[in-house]
């Protein structure tokens, strides 16, 4: 991450760099190699049926509205 400019400075804004685009890119590709292999392996509507029922889990669990806004915390 780097600074990023404001023209209220009381906010700190943040970007991503290079380098955390580069990674982002990276990560993604990873997902998708494993959701292929998955697909593959399991077949696709098992996959799907998987990840409706863990969707469903999270939501009675009160974490799906968390992990939709990307504000999951890192475990300690």
């Amino acid at each position: 991450m780097e600074a990023a400019p404001s023209d209220d400075a009381r906010t700190r804004r943040i970007r991503l760099s290079e380098r955390g685009h580069a990674a982002v890119d990276t990560t993604r590709a990873l997902r998708q190699e494993l959701e292929t292999r998955f697909r593959r392996a399991q077949g696709a509507q098992v996959i799907d049926e998987t990840r409706r029922v863990l969707a469903a889990v999270l939501e009675s669990l009160g974490g799906a509205e968390t992990v939709r806004r990307r504000r999951v915390r890192e475990p300690r």
